[in-house]
């Protein structure tokens, strides 16, 4: 199992405290959300979640489904893994010019 950690924009995070994105949600405690509000500055506005899962293809694609309201941070592996899948995607949408 994977200790999965990720941000939730404000716009989002009314849904998602509602519709889980797995059984073993939680919303992260003041102090989790101060250190991850330190370590990802740029998310200042967003609420931090955890799940424990494994790494598995619908896991990736949900996370996809919620790209700029939902992003995975941590495992590392994880969260480039699910960025590499998202740039191959706007690749098919934005071919190259010939």
């Amino acid at each position: 199992l994977e200790d999965i950690y990720f941000a939730v924009s404000k716009e989002s995070v009314d849904y998602i405290r509602t519709k889980w994105m797995h059984s073993t949600q939680i919303e992260l405690d003041e102090e989790s959300q101060s250190f991850f509000r330190n370590k990802y500055p740029t998310l200042k506005e967003f609420t931090f979640f955890s799940i424990e899962c494994r790494e598995n293809p619908e896991l990736y694609s949900k996370f996809a489904s919620y790209t700029g309201s939902v992003v995975l941070l941590e495992p590392v592996f994880m969260r480039d893994k699910l960025a590499s899948r998202i740039e191959r995607g706007q690749q098919l949408y934005n071919p190259p010019e010939n």
